[in-house]
């Protein structure tokens, strides 16, 4: 058999951090994380490397006390999937700052309209997500915040309403 050539050399190069790539972009950096939380998805924003550990409502209410800034988000809370929130939302509706507008919602299913009306009832702000598990799935959904590059600034702007939803249909 022929004999392979010699492996091409390659070049490393730095990966520049998170905060300094978001700000040569213009946009802030809030640090989050996503987790399963007795089998629901629940976004955890601007608290501290012990959100990973999240695993109990629980534990979503012990984290919110000890770090008032950071906002729980209720991700596609009505969505038909049997990990949505659904009931639970109500359950443990003092837990969740705002609850999410996924980018999908192809027009006639839309299945972000209950969370809406959740949201109005419960007097909690509706945050807009691409939700962009995988590039392919970027939506024209966003919530639009006026912060420069202030994580905290935006973050903040979410529960006072002051964060306008811009979505159209994926």
């Amino acid at each position: 058999p022929p004999a392979l050539p010699p492996p091409l050399p390659t070049r490393r190069r730095a990966l520049p951090r998170p905060s300094a790539f978001a700000g040569s972009l213009g946009l802030p950096l809030v640090p989050g994380v996503a987790r399963t939380v007795e089998g629901c998805p629940v976004l955890l924003l601007n608290f501290p490397q012990a959100a990973t550990g999240v695993r109990t409502f629980a534990d979503v209410a012990a984290l919110k006390t000890s770090c008032p800034d950071g906002i729980v988000i209720a991700p596609h809370p009505f969505f038909p999937h049997v990990s949505s929130l659904g009931s639970r939302l109500r359950e443990h509706a003092s837990l969740f700052d705002a609850v999410e507008w996924s980018y999908f919602w192809p027009g006639a299913i839309h299945f972000n309209a209950r969370a809406a009306r959740w949201a109005a009832a419960h007097a909690r702000p509706v945050a807009g997500s691409p939700a962009t598990h995988d590039l392919r799935q970027r939506g024209p959904t966003r919530s639009l915040v006026d912060a420069g590059t202030n994580g905290g600034a935006a973050l903040r702007a979410l529960p006072r309403g002051r964060a306008p939803l811009a979505s159209s249909p994926a």
